[in-house]
């Protein structure tokens, strides 16, 4: 297991609600657990919590996790290298949630929506889905609005949002 993903696999909750699903960690060293990604920036935001440093803490503690399509980074990769990678991280990914479980599944990125949801439906888990813009490349506002959307709908709405 590589750097990333142990530090990934250490901010799994102990039972996963709402899984959250980009395309892979970014080649260049950011990522979302790492707090340093325009992901984690945006969705700090877009759950209300912009500026909070315990957020990390705060988002496993709601039993929220973030995973990827693909767990090796495919960002400067070519576009049919990329595609081929996304079609393989579907049947790896349907199996992690279906040990996860979650009660939602919400891809962000709008290139992988198809292979994601497909990842929902092998798993069996019958897990609301929803797909959202990119948050970054200038897609933020897109994407904080598109969440607005969905977060009033989690299922177990305790959170505290």
């Amino acid at each position: 297991m590589n750097d990333t993903e142990a530090l990934r696999l250490s901010f799994r909750p102990e039972r996963v609600r709402m899984l959250m699903v980009g395309e892979s960690a970014p080649a260049g060293g950011t990522f979302f657990y790492r707090a340093n990604s325009n992901a984690y920036r945006e969705i700090r935001k877009a759950f209300g919590r912009d500026g909070d440093d315990g957020f990390l803490a705060w988002f496993k503690a709601q039993g929220f996790y973030l995973d990827d399509l693909v767990l090796t980074p495919i960002n400067t990769t070519g576009r049919a290298e990329r595609q081929s990678a996304c079609e393989a991280g579907i049947a790896p990914l349907s199996e992690r949630i279906r040990n996860y479980r979650p009660q939602m599944v919400i891809a962000f990125k709008k290139s992988i929506c198809r292979e994601v949801l497909e990842a929902v439906r092998r798993s069996g888990t019958g897990a609301a889905y929803e797909c959202t813009h990119f948050p970054g490349v200038g897609q933020q506002a897109k994407f904080r609005a598109d969440m607005a959307l969905i977060l009033p709908r989690l299922p177990g709405r305790d959170v505290n949002l």
